[in-house]
């Protein structure tokens, strides 16, 4: 569950994974920066774009993420969209379509 929603992923499926991707790791040793990017040095990154949902359960992570990444003086572009649930890309969904076609447009502006 995400607040009362059920959806894709939650918080019992994101644990479940964290268990899986990092066994024995207690949430001091998930913070280890070849862990999780959220705690790496971000100076000299490329320009980036994070696409959040706002009702997908790692939102408040990728705003983390864009806030750090912009104050290690990176550019960075950020979109929530909402209503949005983790992983919405991945549906034949009209919202997708909008941010693929957004997705080339900032990868051929930024030369990536």
């Amino acid at each position: 569950m995400f607040g009362s929603k059920r959806l894709l992923s939650n918080t019992d499926t994101l644990r479940r994974t964290y268990e899986l991707v990092t066994p024995g790791m207690d949430a001091e040793q998930r913070r280890d920066p070849e862990v999780s990017p959220l705690f790496a040095s971000l100076v000299a990154m490329p320009p980036a774009r994070i696409v959040v949902g706002s009702e997908d359960p790692l939102r408040d992570d990728s705003l983390f993420l864009a806030q750090r990444w912009q104050a290690a003086g990176a550019p960075v572009q950020l979109g929530v969209v909402a209503g949005a649930m983790h992983g919405f890309t991945l549906f034949p969904l009209t919202i997708t379509e909008r941010e693929l076609r957004r997705e080339r447009d900032f990868l051929t502006t930024a030369g990536l």
